[in-house]
């Protein structure tokens, strides 16, 4: 891992300026260039997977989670939480109630998973942006059969509004087209009572688009299944918005974030662009 506040870390500018700078292009924001702002860690072991999710958390004070890959791996922990939501099993003491995992994406690309586990990994990144407040990911990985398709992910809990979670990929197919399908259906339930009564609603919602962002089919509001054809060199773009709302906030919380996240949706740049700007977080170009 390289650490920016350390004095160690001379490599990582350079290693900034090689990146091309149309990495994050298609995505509603781009990292920060300065190294005193970031970590970095590059590659994949899956021994560190626990750490390194712990490290690249995302969280503003009302909701947070780990920083999952979003395919998984044999040790990824997901995890989200809600500030001073507790739950206990009968004679254990309380903690935080984990809720069900939004960052959730598997792609399949004409029958070969894409999977860090699999294949070739050409290139792996994450990027904990501190001074905007974001997690980023950059993935170029080559299947079997030698196709490579290139993955980023912008991921962040919203300051300027923190009932809301933001997470948004971009796939590439570098060398091929093809058909690929996507699942993004949760696997927990989106409402949970813990042992005090206290109800978490989270609501879902996604989009997928292309460069010129005309929108493609979009599946149902929870279930996230669906299959469309990439073509040599264009990129697509999911957005994935989520809501949380409890019954500490308000006595309909699920119809709460159902609202929340339907107009949310609507302006994922303007969400983002909202989270950036919120207690002095400025624009990078």
């Amino acid at each position: 891992m390289v650490d920016p506040l350390s004095r160690d870390s001379a490599g990582l500018p350079e290693m900034l300026d090689h990146q091309p700078s149309t990495h994050f292009a298609e995505l509603p924001a781009s990292p920060t260039e300065d190294p005193e702002w970031i970590l970095v860690e590059e590659g994949f072991t899956l021994a560190r997977e626990h750490e390194l999710e712990s490290l690249f958390a995302i969280g503003n004070g009302y909701a947070g989670s780990r920083a999952s890959l979003a395919e998984g791996s044999p040790l990824s922990a997901p995890a989200t939480f809600v500030a001073g939501v507790f739950d206990s099993k009968p004679g254990s003491v309380p903690e935080l109630a984990p809720m069900t995992d939004w960052t959730r994406l598997s792609a399949i690309i004409e029958g070969q998973p894409l999977r860090l586990d699999r294949g070739h990994n050409l290139e792996h990144r994450r990027i904990l942006d501190m001074r905007q407040g974001i997690f980023w990911r950059e993935w170029r990985h080559q299947d079997e059969a030698g196709r490579i398709t290139r993955l980023q992910v912008l991921r962040l809990a919203s300051l300027a509004d923190r009932h809301l979670l933001v997470q948004c990929v971009t796939i590439t197919p570098e060398n091929y087209s093809g058909r690929m399908s996507v699942d993004a259906t949760l696997t927990g339930p989106v409402v949970q009572v813990t042992g005090n009564g206290t109800t978490v609603a989270m609501a879902v919602s996604h989009r997928v688009m292309n460069r010129v962002e005309r929108r493609t089919p979009s599946a149902e509001q929870v279930e996230g299944r669906q299959s469309f054809e990439l073509k040599l060199g264009e990129t697509y773009r999911f957005d994935r918005m989520v809501a949380l709302h409890t019954s500490r906030d308000t006595g309909e919380p699920r119809e709460t974030a159902r609202r929340h996240v339907e107009r949310a949706i609507e302006d994922v740049t303007g969400v983002i662009g909202e989270h950036r700007d919120e207690d002095g977080l400025c624009r990078v170009s």
